[in-house]
């Protein structure tokens, strides 16, 4: 047994220096060597890549970004409260505004005149989250009549000043940098114009996209506060008293309209009688003229 084991001892050890002493460095059948495994690594890699941007399920998934993303929405409401004090009712939304984290941008506020009814009307900028809440809010001051509220997407408006605020700013980056490197005049005044005008640009459409993100940021609000009007009662006369009173206002009513209707005409009745002062002596001699024409001659 000593014999044997020290045979297959010697015949291994054999094998395994013929294969060191082989220069082809090929691994033991089954194993991949490590430059083979490197490659294939790249490759898995590479078709995983391209499979994810073919929307495959290799690789990290893409096709939720689009729900993921940000929408930038820009919301305008109107509203109508009426109430039984407008003025009142104006100071107690400005309150309520500035508690949401909002601001009144304008308030128009007209008193009661006569039969008219007193009247506010209020530009609000309300924070966008905050809206609805505060309408509600509104509802509790008195009774909304009307309210309508609409939403437009800006995202893609957002994403296009965004890419173009970007590239303004790295071109003009580049150009300052160039500006610093001139040696020559007509160079300097090339890049020099060039700089002013993309600043300009860049200048624009920085104060659009903060517009833009005022308006996303803060919703605006027109609320029109009107005042109530009470039912007129009507009038029902009540025995004979009743009766005498009420003949006595259809008394005075009319005699308000006839004088009304007098001194409406006067004035038309004054010109009347001056143009029929001109008109009669004219009158007269036309007809004594016609009188004459008619009588034989004295001859």
């Amino acid at each position: 047994m000593a014999a044997l084991c020290a045979g297959l001892l010697a015949v291994t050890l054999a094998g395994c220096g013929a294969d060191a002493a082989d220069g082809s460095g090929a691994a033991p059948e089954g194993v991949a060597a490590p430059e083979a495994a490197f490659e294939e690594g790249a490759a898995d890699a590479a078709g995983g890549r391209a499979a994810d941007e073919d929307g495959g399920e290799v690789g990290v998934d893409v096709s939720g970004q689009e729900q993921d993303i940000d929408r930038e929405l820009v919301t305008t409401g109107e509203a109508t409260l009426v109430v039984d004090d407008p003025f009142a009712a104006a100071e107690e939304v400005a309150e309520l505004t500035e508690k949401a984290g909002g601001r009144v941008e304008s308030r128009d506020e007209t008193a009661a005149s006569g039969e008219e009814p007193g009247s506010a009307w209020l530009t609000l900028r309300i924070p966008a989250g905050e809206v609805t809440a505060t309408l509600d809010a509104f509802a509790r001051l008195g009774e909304v009549t009307e309210r309508s509220i609409q939403t437009v997407d800006v995202t893609g408006q957002a994403r296009d000043l965004d890419a173009r605020i970007a590239a303004l700013e790295t071109s003009t980056r580049r150009l300052t940098e160039l500006l610093a490197d001139a040696d020559r005049t007509a160079d300097l005044i090339e890049i020099e114009r060039e700089l002013s005008d993309r600043q300009a640009t860049l200048d624009s459409l920085t104060g659009e996209r903060e517009l833009l993100s005022d308006q996303v940021a803060m919703s605006t609000l027109n609320l029109s506060i009107r005042a109530g009007q009470a039912p007129v009662a009507e009038a029902r006369p009540e025995g004979f008293l009743g009766g005498l009173a009420a003949g006595w206002d259809g008394l005075v009513g009319t005699f308000n309209v006839l004088v009304l209707v007098l001194g409406a005409l006067l004035p038309w009745a004054a010109v009347a009688a001056v143009l029929f002062l001109i008109a009669r002596p004219l009158v007269r001699r036309a007809r004594a003229n016609r009188r004459r024409a008619t009588l034989p001659d004295p001859s």
